[in-house]
């Protein structure tokens, strides 16, 4: 009995004393800080200084406080969106149509920014610039704040540049976008639509999310990439409205050309 009595004298014994080394351990551990994961930049923003960011948004780009942030807005045949801040919005669409200010009252001005030719208007609901042709390409650029500090919009509007970093030269891509535009009108928009399904399948994304090669394989050669795609093969199915799928005679660089207009808008 009085084994058993020590024996388990001994086992508290030492049961106390691991949990004291462990306290003790644990009090003269070193401090881990964990650090929150910083908040990660979209590729749209580039810090230019303290309170100014340069914003890329394909076509063109400025420089803006860094309050303000870009706003996707989806276009019918135009790339546009808006530029918020706290106080202060800017309304801008890019293409063939966009507005230059003539219809509108208030008071033109003409100048340049960059090398490109405007039109600055005073407008009875805020204040605009209108770029008639840009040094990229033959669309049009309008950019607008219904109302807000003018000063500090004009000196955005003073800093627009028209640049891309997407694999062509600047006069490059607005030479693709332009004829991308033009082959999608005439042979594409009859079935398809950039952003959602409609008789075929939308054609934004695709060839981002499956490749160029891809992409070009289904509009050269639809058939021999549905015979080895198990991919094309179910989009093929999903979209089988007329018991066959078109095929029509575009080069390569045409067909770049159209994946340039469909990526960018």
């Amino acid at each position: 009995m009085s084994k058993k009595i020590n024996l388990i004298l001994t086992l508290l014994i030492l049961s106390v004393s691991l949990i004291i080394i462990c306290g003790t351990m644990i009090q003269f551990a070193p401090e881990i800080k964990v650090e929150s994961p910083k908040p990660i930049k979209p590729d749209v923003y580039t810090s230019v200084n303290d309170s100014i960011n340069k914003l890329d948004l394909g076509a063109f780009y400025l420089n803006a406080p860094i309050d303000f942030e870009y706003i996707k807005k989806t276009g019918i045949d135009s790339y546009v969106g808006e530029i918020a801040g706290k106080k202060d919005t800017l309304y801008f669409d890019y293409g063939w149509y966009s507005s230059d200010f003539q219809n509108s009252s208030g008071i033109l001005s003409y100048d340049t920014i960059n090398g490109n030719k405007v039109i600055f208007a005073k407008l009875k609901n805020g204040f605009g610039v209108h770029f008639p042709k840009t040094n990229i390409s033959d669309n049009k650029l309008s950019i607008y704040a219904k109302s807000g500090n003018e000063n500090k919009i004009i000196e955005i509007f003073k800093s627009i540049r028209f640049d891309s970093s997407k694999g062509h030269t600047s006069k490059e891509l607005g030479t693709n976008i332009n004829n991308g535009q033009e082959l999608f009108r005439g042979n594409c928009n009859t079935c398809h639509n950039l952003d959602n399904d409609s008789i075929g399948p939308k054609l934004k994304g695709v060839a981002k999310e499956k490749g160029r090669e891809w992409f070009k394989g289904w509009v050269l050669n639809p058939e021999k990439l549905i015979k080895t795609n198990v991919k094309a093969l179910e989009l093929f199915k999903k979209h089988d409205e007329f018991g066959h799928i078109f095929k029509y005679p575009f080069s390569e660089e045409e067909v770049d050309q159209l994946i340039d207009y469909i990526e960018f808008n």
